[in-house]
């Protein structure tokens, strides 16, 4: 018999053999429990695009400003509380696109409004909105002698601007308004 030394082993051609032997020794210490258990269920959570994000508030911003023309821009950022970067974001979005555009004076104007003449009674009438407007549930421009129309709490508001010289055709327009509804 020809006796074997232990360095003609396969450690001697295969050095890292006596790795993989701890390794296995050591896998079957695994509990196999958790191998056989079933695979958690994945949640998929559908990523918004920016579009999906800001769509919708940009469509808004873009009714307000066609609605209230003439407003500045921290009474545009006033309409979105704790939102101002965003809205901001979106007036220079808007401006680029070319939907809206913003005068000298700091007023911002519908695309295609040509006059950029702002209404002061109509930015004054804003501000009034604009202490009311996280309880308003809807507001909308109207009608001479009413500058803004908004519910608030199941009741109907309207904000009028009397300018100075005005006063008394303003009260004529509201009792002609108060006696058409009457009369219906």
């Amino acid at each position: 018999m020809i006796p074997v030394q232990a360095s003609t082993s396969c450690c001697h051609y295969a050095p890292y053999a006596h790795g993989l032997r701890i390794l296995i020794s050591h896998a079957s210490v695994i509990r196999t429990d958790y191998a056989f258990a079933e695979k958690p269920e994945r949640k998929v959570v559908p990523v918004k695009t920016r579009a999906d994000l800001y769509g919708r508030e940009a469509t808004e911003l873009l009714r307000i400003i066609s609605m209230y023309p003439g407003l500045t821009e921290k009474q545009l950022c006033r309409f979105y509380p704790g939102r101002k970067d965003v809205t901001k974001n979106l007036l220079a979005h808007l401006c680029r696109q070319g939907r809206a555009w913003q005068t000298d004076t700091g007023g911002y104007f519908p695309y295609g409004n040509d006059k950029a003449e702002t209404d002061s009674g109509m930015v004054r009438a804003a501000w009034v909105l604009l202490d009311f407007i996280d309880k308003a549930e809807y507001h909308s421009s109207s009608d001479f002698p009413m500058k803004i129309v908004f519910f608030s709490g199941g009741e109907l508001y309207e904000i009028v601007h009397a300018a100075a010289g005005q006063e008394a055709l303003v009260v004529h327009a509201l009792r002609q308004s108060r006696d058409c509804r009457t009369a219906n």
